[in-house]
């Protein structure tokens, strides 16, 4: 598997320095389109962002975008047996933002209890910096992580290839194309999770063989920055779908519909748990914000998946 995963590095590597290199995007399953890298609804979120704050209603959105929830996912594998594989989820933390109470983060970590391992799905900062005192923000975060096994990270959309190597130094492994196997111990079957780079803007083919490449006697998670890989994971029989990206829409109306979801594909999965097909999926509202730092409706979280025989998915 080293050797494997040391060949997808290097060429996620070279499709990466290309795209960033040359300010490109890959879309989803189209990757002869490539366009800037710019947000096509930037002007549209200017002018949101001046009405919240003439209006007042940005303090109100800076308010609910501090709190956080503590989820717990219960879901059923014959795979696991009686022993639940515990896996802490986080994503979108936006840490360079600085949004984030980390001194509550710290006690729904505490709270969530005892885990075999943590994962994050993508986003960690907005753009990359070598700005210690934001690096130090990063260290802090992850040395709140206290999996039995493994620390696991993903990149998103916003992140650079230049964070993989300072985050593999704090202890955490990122997979790139990749896949992290723990053979058969405490559980009835082995482990693999499935990590892609972020499909939304940097989509590979390499994403789509990677999934092709997983072993159905293990349990597989697929570790996606969004759910647009819904499909391909679903016939590459992936039991378990992690994923971030939308903010769970992070401004929603009443009742928390979010009439943006800001995904290619998938769109009905921009939140929550979800079912497609055999697949248990869940994607994270996130930690952080984008772009505006508010919330309505919607309340950033970290998500305990607790996945045994006996549980019924939730």
């Amino acid at each position: 598997m080293s050797s494997f995963n040391k060949i997808y590095r290097k060429r996620w590597l070279q499709a990466r320095l290309a795209h960033e290199e040359n300010g490109t995007r890959s879309f989803p399953f189209h990757s002869d389109k490539k366009m800037a890298i710019r947000d096509p609804i930037g002007f549209l979120l200017v002018f949101l962002r001046f009405f919240l704050k003439i209006t007042g209603l940005l303090a109100i959105g800076r308010r609910q975008a501090k709190k956080i929830d503590l989820n717990v996912n219960k879901i059923n594998s014959s795979k696991i047996g009686i022993k639940p594989l515990r896996i802490l989820q986080l994503s979108d933390l936006h840490l360079d933002e600085g949004n984030i109470d980390l001194e509550l983060l710290v006690w729904k970590i505490k709270e969530a209890g005892s885990y075999h391992f943590a994962v994050i799905t993508g986003d960690i900062l907005t753009g990359w910096t070598s700005d210690q005192t934001i690096l130090k923000r990063v260290s802090s975060v992850i040395n709140m992580l206290k999996p039995e096994y493994e620390t696991l990270f993903v990149l998103g959309n916003h992140d650079s290839y230049q964070c993989v190597e300072p985050l593999e130094k704090m202890g955490v492994k990122v997979l790139t194309n990749q896949i992290y196997e723990l053979a058969a111990q405490d559980f009835s079957c082995g482990i693999q999770f499935i990590g892609t780079d972020d499909p939304h803007y940097f989509f590979t083919a390499d994403a789509v063989k990677i999934m092709q490449e997983a072993q159905d006697h293990f349990y597989k998670v697929a570790l996606v920055h969004t759910p647009e890989l819904y499909e391909v994971a679903s016939s590459n029989g992936i039991d378990l779908y992690l994923c971030g990206h939308t903010h769970a829409g992070q401004f929603a109306l009443p009742g928390g519909y979010a009439p943006l979801k800001r995904v290619y594909k998938g769109k009905r999965f921009y939140k929550g748990a979800w079912n497609f097909k055999k697949m248990n999926g869940h994607t994270s509202s996130g930690l952080g914000t984008s772009a505006i730092n508010a919330r309505f409706f919607t309340t950033a979280e970290i998500t305990l998946h607790e996945v045994t025989s006996g549980s019924k998915s939730s």
